[in-house]
């Protein structure tokens, strides 16, 4: 079984997360800064390293569970990700992951808030499918 990357997509900032061997534990992997570096060169990088199998985005959706303005763009850029990068991707729901991160480490640490971000994201995919 191959892994599965989390990604909490931001405009600029793109936390990273990867699952272990065994798709059960997740642990943050990395940030990426879109105004450095090409945020697909960066993922195929990321896929190849580790073997990736699978991409699950979280998905921005608003407090009634529908899709928000930002959440049609990601859902753009996912299908972008999956035909140029050949991997099946994913979509989760996001809701309050940043907030829970944001608690977690502080606000003010946004770099270790985007990766925690992505991190909850993919452990609760992963325990999903338990």
């Amino acid at each position: 079984m191959g892994r599965i990357m989390g990604i909490d997509l931001g405009k600029r900032w793109v936390g990273v997360s990867i699952s272990d061997p065994t798709g059960t534990i997740a642990r943050g992997l990395c940030l990426i800064d879109t105004k450095k570096v090409d945020l697909l060169s960066e993922l195929r990088r990321i896929i190849e390293k580790y073997g990736v199998e699978e991409i699950v985005i979280g998905l921005p959706m608003d407090t009634r569970g529908g899709l928000s303005d930002y959440g049609k763009e990601v859902k753009s850029i996912g299908g972008i990700v999956q035909k140029e990068l050949s991997v099946k991707v994913s979509f989760w729901n996001e809701v309050y992951t940043t907030k829970e991160a944001e608690r977690l480490v502080g606000k003010r640490k946004k770099e270790k808030v985007d990766i925690i971000a992505s991190e909850i994201i993919l452990q609760s995919y992963l325990d999903s499918k338990k």
